[in-house]
């Protein structure tokens, strides 16, 4: 229980695109460790990770398994974090790269920026050479790593929301439960739910960007508008998008979401008293953290439910992308460096990992998980292309639930200040 509790809360970071600090490190990581190398070390090829965060079961698991499977290269681990791999990166590349890394991980949202200054290695040519490793993985996944047709990272994990359901609330009040509610259906349900004395919606103050996204994510009738908005061409006081906000603004002005009054700034274990008390009939919660949220708070007849569009046209896009393993351009050692990524995202290394609660990005997965195939099934909705990667001061706006916040208290003057981030990010 333990670890997938550890796991949720890694892919809950992860998928706030708010990639913290990992918290140490395992089995031969950091410089120190470097250091003290044999002489026997020393005349093997070197390959640096910059993927372990301690107290992740799933990548100390798949780090373990590399050095093991690779006693013929010198593995060395260092501790995770998003600065890290950045520094890493960029500032190595500048000085000459003598303390590069070889593989790292982030998000797929992450890495345009590296890849459109040349700092990564085009993994393309890797997957046109063994055509059985790339059919593993879901188009979808290899597609949001994809920029001008070369591939810059290889997906390892898939995060997205989930709704968790008491079906006890549901069945007491004869409400069907649906993967494929619109805003209006979910506003009614959310109304009978009100009328009986619980409430709809359970979602810290952390994750309410959810909710926006999820709204202009698939607020536009066409996959054309929506790309439009992505690139920042389409202004903030589009009628379609305010419309987003306003959507999102109605569940909170109606008191849907728990406790009620003040429910935009409610904590992860406000709300999950909440869920544990019987009051809340859906929780927002990420894939793989959802069959804890379930044990920890004893809901017995518990259903994973698909995370609502909060629109009413006929787009199904999901919040979500997946988290991917980076090559830097000037990564040394390259051919053992590419041995040592295919057998970290091979079909033998990442079911491992799917057995300790990690969502893995294949098409085809066996694991000992009883609960995978539930909160794994909306993997073909993800959306990874979003308005808030137009520039990191939108993303954070955006992500920290700021902007649903200034939008309840005033909302011509939050959306006044989201569009000039919109014109310094495209140049107007």
């Amino acid at each position: 229980m333990m670890k997938r509790k550890l796991a949720g809360l890694l892919s809950m970071v992860l998928m706030c695109s708010l990639l913290a600090a990992g918290c140490g490190g395992s089995g031969g990581s950091e410089d120190e460790g470097a250091s003290e190398k044999t002489d026997a070390e020393e005349s093997k090829p070197t390959v640096t990770l910059m993927i372990e965060v301690g107290g992740f079961p799933g990548l100390e698991l798949a780090v373990d398994m590399a050095q093991e499977k690779f006693p013929e290269y010198n593995i060395i681990s260092k501790e995770w974090s998003i600065d890290g791999v950045k520094k890493a990166i960029k500032t190595t590349q500048a000085a000459g790269g003598d303390e590069s890394i070889d593989i790292a991980f982030n998000s797929s949202t992450g890495i345009l920026g590296f890849a459109e200054s040349g700092l990564l290695t085009d993994l393309q040519p890797y997957l046109d050479e063994d055509s059985e490793w790339g059919g593993l993985f879901e188009e979808s996944m290899l597609q949001s790593c994809t920029y001008e047709d070369d591939v810059y990272g290889i997906p390892w994990q898939a995060a997205y929301p989930v709704l968790v359901a008491n079906a006890d609330i549901f069945e007491e009040l004869e409400i069907e439960i649906k993967d494929d509610w619109t805003y209006d259906d979910l506003m009614d349900v959310f109304e009978k739910l009100k009328e009986n004395g619980y409430f709809g919606l359970g979602v810290s103050s952390g994750y309410n960007a959810w909710l926006l996204r999820q709204s202009y994510l698939n607020g536009f009738e066409t996959e054309e508008e929506l790309d439009a908005f992505n690139r920042g061409e389409v202004p903030v006081t589009d009628e379609k998008v305010v419309e987003a906000f306003d959507r999102v603004k109605a569940l909170y002005e109606n008191n849907y979401c728990y406790p009620g009054e003040g429910a935009i700034a409610a904590t992860d274990d406000e709300c999950k008293v909440g869920m544990t008390n019987g009051k809340i009939a859906l929780y927002a919660s990420t894939n793989s953290a959802a069959t804890v949220l379930i044990e920890e708070c004893g809901i017995e007849n518990a259903r994973i439910v698909n995370f609502p569009s909060f629109s009413n046209y006929s787009t199904a896009n999901l919040l979500g992308a997946p988290d991917v393993y980076i090559v830097p351009s000037n990564a040394s050692n390259p051919e053992a460096v590419k041995e040592v990524l295919k057998y970290l995202t091979s079909e033998e290394v990442l079911t491992a990992m799917a057995n300790v609660g990690v969502v893995v990005p294949m098409k085809e997965v066996k694991t000992e998980d009883p609960s995978y195939s539930e909160y794994s099934k909306d993997m073909g909705r993800l959306h990874s292309h979003d308005f808030g990667n137009l520039s990191d001061e939108i993303g954070d706006y955006i992500s920290t639930g700021t902007a649903v916040t200034n939008y309840l208290y005033d909302g011509e003057a939050a959306l006044e200040e989201l569009e000039q981030m919109r014109k310094t990010a495209v140049g107007e």
